[in-house]
């Protein structure tokens, strides 16, 4: 059995929402942190910031920061050993938890601290209403930390120049390409996407720290409407993470040593039990399964196997960027006696209690600390994933001590990359038939279709990108129906002026 001194525990957790339309109010990304620290301390009851040996914060997209950790630290007048920069990834919380926990394991530290924040929200007002907000001058780009590029997220040139900038114009690809295996078309594959969506926003509902707290139906979500308009085929609006808000959480990672001296009642410290981690290819179209994912399916059979089952899982919080990600987790973990009746989430999800970029997983912590102590259930599972479904790991917490120490090599790489098959030769240059491999069509803000791209297959089964020729109204119609999928479609592809294209054959 370990000692009290190297057995890990989360010993407290903070969250702040801060919603204002007084930007002279608004608070900076590092000032939300801070507020989340202190409301970790509240949580414990007990002064401790002044102990940690490390803080880590979590990558900062809205605001530019030279050194966002040792500011944060400046600002609670703390100097721990250790102010780190961790880095961008929506999995990124969750790995900084089970790394602090398996420094508390080895000795390395004793109190450790994971924190991040955004204020898109406010950033945005301010930029609409062309006002200067009083906080820290913003670095130049070049000397910020982070990179907050789209490039981060494996994005090849050839992609971006046809008009596949960020998330939410790749994620698509994986869901239609998913709901034609399932045999689904458009319409049922969004509706399937509502069903799960509308239990991520009645978790929200009693969050008070989420940003939206309105228990949208099924049916809300699916309809397309003014306020849920198009953005990506087939997603609207409400099926899309908001990264409009102003939230920040911390988590505090302790002995159990520190945490007993700190006056920490046993029925609130929470317990690290296992955990798993392994990625996909950064450049998507080198991905051979685009209605798969080899990486997330080894995290998480690793998660439930060492539970004893996936129907240990009373809790969990399945990330939820876009609907294609928790379908895949949710089947696959039900196959492993994952229970219908568990929510998929604790918090809410990144639509409804707020997508606050990389950050979104130290509050869905928070809310699965807060679950297991008030006895909502006994063991819980936090999966992450980051990137376009690249980076993907997965934590299993419990209000009971674990019977064996945590792993170090929660690596489960090689599983992932024994399930994988041979990836695709991508093309640059293509004139020739082609047949839709999937797909997705971008919308503007008046939510009318501007842009088709397919993913496309060769005779000889090589690969290629392509996006409808200008003023293809025909094969735009086909990328935007959705009573039938476009997957399957045979067409012909051409290179334009360097870049290339598919239509309808």
């Amino acid at each position: 059995m370990q000692s009290a001194q190297t057995t890990p525990v989360i010993f407290a957790v903070g969250e702040i929402a801060h919603k204002t339309d007084d930007l002279s109010k608004a608070l900076e990304p590092v000032a939300l942190m801070a507020q989340a620290m202190k409301a970790a301390e509240a949580d414990a009851g007990a002064k401790f910031l002044d102990k940690l040996d490390a803080v880590h914060v979590i990558g900062v997209v809205s605001w530019l920061y030279r050194d966002p950790a040792a500011q944060l630290c400046d600002i609670l007048d703390i100097d721990p050993p250790h102010k780190v920069k961790a880095g961008m990834g929506g999995e990124k919380p969750v790995r900084l938890i089970h790394d602090a926990a398996l420094a508390i394991q080895s000795g390395e530290a004793q109190a450790v601290a994971i924190v991040g924040g955004e204020a898109q929200n406010a950033f945005r007002k301010a930029r609409r209403s062309k006002t200067r907000l009083d906080w820290t001058p913003r670095a130049a780009r070049e000397d910020a930390w982070g990179d907050i590029e789209d490039t981060t997220l494996g994005i090849r040139k050839q992609a971006r120049e046809l008009g596949v900038q960020s998330a939410p114009h790749v994620y698509p690809f994986f869901e239609n390409a998913l709901s034609h295996s399932l045999g689904q078309t458009p319409t049922e594959a969004v509706q399937a996407a509502a069903d799960i969506w509308s239990a991520y926003a009645a978790q929200s509902v009693d969050n008070p720290y989420a940003w939206s707290r309105t228990a949208y139906a099924a049916n809300d979500i699916a309809t397309i409407s003014e306020t849920n308009r198009m953005v990506a085929f087939p997603y609207p609006k409400l099926m899309v993470a908001n990264d409009s808000v102003n939230q920040a959480a911390a988590i505090i990672v302790t002995s159990l040593a520190f945490a007993r001296a700190a006056g920490a009642s046993e029925d609130s410290l929470v317990y690290f039990h296992s955990g798993a981690a392994a990625s996909e290819p950064e450049d998507f179209l080198l991905r051979p399964e685009l209605d798969a994912c080899p990486a997330m399916e080894a995290v998480l059979d690793a998660a439930a196997n060492q539970a004893g089952g996936a129907d240990a899982f009373d809790l969990a919080e399945i990330y939820s960027c876009f609907p294609v990600v928790p379908k895949l987790a949710i089947d696959h973990l039900r196959a492993r006696g994952f229970r219908n009746s568990a929510a998929p989430t604790v918090a809410g999800g990144l639509t409804f209690f707020g997508g606050p970029m990389n950050n979104y997983m130290t509050h869905a912590a928070c809310a699965m600390t807060r679950k297991l102590r008030a006895g909502d259930g006994a063991m819980g599972l936090l999966y992450g994933q980051g990137g376009v479904m690249t980076k993907h790991h997965a934590l299993t917490l419990s209000t009971a001590p674990p019977d064996h120490p945590l792993s170090a090599a929660y690596s489960v790489q090689n599983a992932a990359n024994a399930a994988r098959r041979d990836a695709p030769e991508v093309l640059a240059h293509y004139e020739g038939p082609a047949r839709i491999e999937t797909y997705s069509a971008y919308y503007g803000p008046d939510g009318e279709p501007v842009l088709g791209v397919v993913i496309a297959r060769t005779p000889d089964d090589r690969r290629l990108i392509a996006r409808n020729p200008e003023n293809d109204a025909e094969t735009l119609s086909l990328l935007t129906d959705f009573d039938r999928t476009a997957v399957g479609v045979d067409g012909v592809a051409h290179v334009i002026d360097s870049r290339m294209t598919w239509a309808v054959d």
